[in-house]
């Protein structure tokens, strides 16, 4: 593996080669597969990336994956299509609430964001609220997308997970069923790990 590189795991067993320039790498140390170079972030917005995430995998899916990086600005996600050259950003206008509307505390708290994709292929955002290392709550919502264009047009909260159980964390992201896990998995939760830095 490179030195001096910010290196991530990623889903499917690809993993994600940041550069000083934000230049991301796409590499699979699994198979004969010819690493996927991909389009420096602009850096006027992003000064750093946190994690990078893959919503299918591209031997699989080589014309229909989707990258998405955790930057240090929580109000804007980039992400990347397949075959594309230019990144697009998710704006917290598309996300923000007025109202947050869990507890009365969570005005006050520290918002993360994860990208999910669900059992039915829909992709979810979930926003875990917490303050210092303490989560005080969830929100889930389900990204609307453009069928022709595949943009972001909206969202909807959701009131239930329906068979989907998700595990949350700074790494990667995934959704499971429930049913199929029903002996050791509790049905409408959301399972994470306390990544929070000082």
């Amino acid at each position: 593996m490179p030195y001096g590189k910010k290196i991530w795991g990623s889903r499917h067993g690809w993993v994600a080669i940041c550069e000083s320039n934000l230049t991301i790498t796409l590499f699979n140390p699994f198979k004969n597969v010819a690493p996927i170079p991909l389009s420096p972030l602009h850096k006027l917005y992003i000064s750093e990336i946190h994690k990078v995430t893959l919503c299918a995998d591209p031997i699989k899916s080589p014309n229909d994956y989707v990258v998405v990086a955790n930057s240090n600005i929580e109000c804007c996600i980039p992400f990347i299509r397949a075959g594309q050259t230019d990144w697009g950003y998710v704006i917290k206008k598309l996300y923000n609430d007025a109202s947050l509307g869990i507890v009365d505390e969570i005005r006050a708290c520290y918002v993360k964001i994860y990208l999910v994709k669900s059992l039915e292929g829909d992709l979810w955002m979930v926003r875990r609220f917490y303050i210092a290392n303490n989560t005080r709550g969830f929100q889930v919502y389900k990204l609307e997308l453009d069928a022709q264009s595949r943009k972001l047009v909206g969202k909807v909260k959701l009131e239930s997970l329906g068979d989907d159980v998700m595990f949350v964390c700074g790494c990667d992201s995934i959704s499971v069923s429930t049913s199929y896990f029903s002996s050791c998995l509790q049905k409408e939760s959301i399972y994470y790990c306390s990544d929070y830095k000082a």
